[in-house]
Protein backbone atom coordinates (compact mmCIF):
# COMPACT_ATOMS: atom_id res chain seq x y z
CA UNK A 1 0.00 0.00 0.00
CA UNK A 2 1.48 3.34 -0.98
CA UNK A 3 1.68 6.38 1.24
CA UNK A 4 -1.06 8.12 -0.77
CA UNK A 5 -3.39 5.17 -0.36
CA UNK A 6 -2.71 5.03 3.38
CA UNK A 7 -3.50 8.72 3.71
CA UNK A 8 -6.78 8.39 1.85
CA UNK A 9 -7.77 5.37 3.96
CA UNK A 10 -6.88 7.29 7.12
CA UNK A 11 -8.87 10.31 5.96
CA UNK A 12 -11.90 8.15 5.19
CA UNK A 13 -11.62 6.43 8.56
CA UNK A 14 -11.41 9.76 10.36
CA UNK A 15 -14.33 11.06 8.29
CA UNK A 16 -16.44 7.99 9.13
CA UNK A 17 -15.65 8.28 12.83
CA UNK A 18 -16.35 12.03 12.84
CA UNK A 19 -19.66 11.58 11.05
CA UNK A 20 -20.61 8.89 13.56
CA UNK A 21 -19.79 11.14 16.50
CA UNK A 22 -21.75 14.06 15.04
CA UNK A 23 -24.75 11.82 14.32
CA UNK A 24 -24.55 10.45 17.86
CA UNK A 25 -24.53 13.90 19.42
CA UNK A 26 -27.42 15.09 17.27
CA UNK A 27 -29.45 11.97 18.10
CA UNK A 28 -28.65 12.32 21.80
CA UNK A 29 -29.84 15.91 21.92
CA UNK A 30 -32.89 15.40 19.72
CA UNK A 31 -34.15 12.23 21.38
CA UNK A 32 -33.24 13.39 24.88
CA UNK A 33 -35.10 16.67 24.49
CA UNK A 34 -38.01 15.01 22.70
CA UNK A 35 -38.54 12.39 25.40
CA UNK A 36 -38.14 15.01 28.12
CA UNK A 37 -40.71 17.29 26.47
CA UNK A 38 -43.22 14.48 25.92
CA UNK A 39 -42.93 13.12 29.46
CA UNK A 40 -42.78 16.50 31.22
CA UNK A 41 -46.53 16.73 31.95
CA UNK A 42 -46.68 13.13 33.21
CA UNK A 43 -43.38 12.43 34.99
CA UNK A 44 -41.76 14.88 37.37
CA UNK A 45 -38.11 13.90 36.72
CA UNK A 46 -38.62 13.64 32.97
CA UNK A 47 -35.03 14.72 32.33
CA UNK A 48 -33.85 11.68 34.27
CA UNK A 49 -35.73 9.52 31.78
CA UNK A 50 -34.83 11.57 28.69
CA UNK A 51 -31.06 11.59 29.23
CA UNK A 52 -30.53 7.80 29.31
CA UNK A 53 -32.91 7.27 26.39
CA UNK A 54 -31.05 9.96 24.44
CA UNK A 55 -27.71 8.39 25.37
CA UNK A 56 -28.77 5.01 24.04
CA UNK A 57 -30.17 6.57 20.86
CA UNK A 58 -26.96 8.57 20.37
CA UNK A 59 -24.76 5.52 20.82
CA UNK A 60 -26.85 3.47 18.40
CA UNK A 61 -26.85 6.27 15.83
CA UNK A 62 -23.08 6.74 16.09
CA UNK A 63 -22.36 3.05 15.59
CA UNK A 64 -24.83 2.67 12.72
CA UNK A 65 -23.57 5.72 10.83
CA UNK A 66 -19.96 4.61 11.20
CA UNK A 67 -20.73 1.05 10.06
CA UNK A 68 -22.83 2.17 7.08
CA UNK A 69 -20.15 4.58 5.89
CA UNK A 70 -17.43 1.95 6.35
CA UNK A 71 -19.48 -0.63 4.44
CA UNK A 72 -20.03 1.81 1.57
CA UNK A 73 -16.32 2.52 1.47
CA UNK A 74 -15.45 -1.18 1.37
CA UNK A 75 -18.17 -2.15 -1.12
CA UNK A 76 -16.10 -1.00 -4.08
CA UNK A 77 -13.20 -3.37 -3.40
CA UNK A 78 -15.23 -6.47 -2.48
CA UNK A 79 -14.47 -6.35 1.25
CA UNK A 80 -17.91 -5.03 2.18
CA UNK A 81 -19.86 -8.00 0.83
CA UNK A 82 -20.01 -11.35 2.59
CA UNK A 83 -18.63 -14.18 0.52
CA UNK A 84 -16.61 -11.89 -1.74
CA UNK A 85 -13.07 -13.09 -2.55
Amino acid sequence: MTTTTRRSVTRRTVWNASAGVVAGIVAFVAVGLGVTAVLDPYVWPSLLVGLPVGGVAGAVAAVLVHRVLAARRNAGDGRGRPGAP
